[in-house]
């Protein structure tokens, strides 16, 4: 197999479709034309090759092994956390635990049904839309 096609470039390749919104799939397909890798992807497999030849590798591993980037208590501002119903990259559980964490009662969670990861590209992003919205718009609590 040629280097281009070694499983490593290919599974990247494969990652770089995957995460790419709906919006813009269909302009990338040429990616998977036989005996040739776009320049694009070619451009990303070597920004993400310095990172490893291994399976997976990258900055996107690094991340989703260490979740919370973040310390809750240390979050003082309303938070709207927002969950795709599909989304594989965490759990309700997950989210929930630390959305209770957060040490700011003007903060809400909630769920897209129907929605994955990339909420803002997907059919139902009117549902972010709205839910941010109704976030931003919220009145000010007022001190008891």
């Amino acid at each position: 197999m040629p280097e281009q096609f070694s499983p490593v470039r290919l599974f990247i390749t494969l990652v770089v479709i995957i995460f790419v919104t709906e919006v813009t799939v269909m302009a990338l397909l040429p990616i998977l034309i036989p005996h040739r890798i776009h320049p694009l992807a070619e451009a990303i497999i070597d920004a993400e090759m310095k990172f490893g030849d291994s399976i997976p590798s990258g900055t996107y591993l690094d991340m989703a092994a260490n979740l919370p980037l973040v310390d809750p208590a240390k979050v003082l501002c309303p938070v709207l956390m927002i969950r795709g119903e599909f989304d594989g990259n965490s759990t309700n559980a997950d989210l929930l635990d630390f959305f209770r964490q957060l040490p700011n009662g003007d903060r809400q969670f909630a769920i897209l049904p129907n929605t994955a990861h990339s909420a803002g590209y997907g059919s139902n992003r009117h549902l972010l839309y709205y839910a941010m919205r109704q976030f931003l718009d919220a009145p000010a609590p007022v001190a008891g």
